[in-house]
């Protein structure tokens, strides 16, 4: 399940933007930063559990031949779950 969890959250925040000071997106690299630890944080709060930092917040490339794009990744991840019923946390980061 706490892969689940760092894939929804992975999945749901590592979008690619314009490296750029302000990128297309006309934000700064920084709000852009808090915002996708905000989401990460507040997703793992709606699940509920015991969440920790598994890797990030970090900058990434977005792959090859997009040399331009840049994306933020912050992934964390749940312990003490044991995955046997992940149909109820897709239905709350659904809800959420």
């Amino acid at each position: 399940m706490a892969a689940i969890g760092a894939l929804l959250c992975l999945g749901t925040l590592a979008g690619c933007s314009a490296s750029s000071i302000s990128g297309d997106s006309g934000r700064e690299p920084a709000t852009v930063r808090k915002s996708v630890v905000d989401v990460v944080e507040r997703s793992a709060a709606a699940v509920g559990g015991n969440w920790k930092v598994y890797s990030g917040p970090s900058v990434e490339g977005c792959g090859d031949g997009v040399e331009d794009k840049a994306r933020y990744v912050y992934i964390m991840e749940r312990s003490g779950s044991t995955g046997d019923e992940p149909a109820e946390d897709v239905t709350t980061m659904a809800d959420f």
